[in-house]
């Protein structure tokens, strides 16, 4: 993997940018926690680019690879019955999992 030539500068972007990133991570994921998440993995596969993307706009990129990882995870198979079982959880006032464990299996 190709390091950057100058670590310092990638964690004075971090250090400088890394509180905008989350809360923007926050809006686009809902869940502090899964906002904590996709913002580590996005940085961990900006770090080796860094080379490349220091002198245009990082900030930029980043916020671009969150949106893009968050919008996969949307679109993945299950998040559609996940939105369903929140919903119906929120209307029934119970958990999650209460809704699900009444769900009939599937075949």
């Amino acid at each position: 993997m190709e390091r950057p030539s100058s670590f310092p500068d990638f964690e004075d972007f971090v250090r400088g940018s890394g509180r905008r990133l989350l809360r923007f991570a926050i809006l686009m994921c809902g869940d502090p926690s899964h906002a904590e998440a996709v913002l580590q993995t996005v940085l961990e596969q900006t770090y080796p680019r860094w080379n490349r993307l220091r002198d245009g706009d990082p900030e930029r990129y980043v916020r671009r690879a969150i949106a893009n990882r968050v919008i996969s995870r949307w679109r993945s198979p299950g998040s559609a019955d996940a939105l369903r079982r929140c919903r119906a959880a929120e209307a029934l006032g119970c958990s999650v999992g209460a809704v699900k464990s009444q769900q009939e299996p599937r075949p």
